[in-house]
């Protein structure tokens, strides 16, 4: 049996009102399985999270700043993976997703 499905990916996730709530992964970035992306990329939110909640642990900085560092990041670092993924699965399944 074959199945067609659509393949799509977010945008790259804008700036959003900064809170004490924040998302990581695909509540922020859904990409194209075709590059294998996905997981790594929310494995990187996480320690770049865990990181900035560590430094406001220590009172290096705020709870607020280390919110925002890691949004900041985050975003960074979703842009070039959710670009990455866009050329995988453009080589997988051609054309545009």
């Amino acid at each position: 049996m074959l199945t067609m499905l659509p393949v799509r990916q977010s945008p790259p996730p804008r700036a959003w009102a900064q809170g004490r709530v924040t998302a990581l992964g695909d509540a922020v970035h859904t990409m194209s399985p075709a590059s294998g992306l996905g997981c790594n990329t929310a494995f990187l939110d996480a320690a770049l999270l865990a990181a900035q909640l560590a430094a406001a642990s220590g009172g290096a900085i705020t709870l607020d700043q280390a919110v925002a560092t890691y949004e900041a990041g985050m975003r960074e670092q979703a842009a070039a993976a959710l670009q990455a993924s866009e050329h995988g699965a453009a080589q997988l399944y051609g054309g545009d997703i």
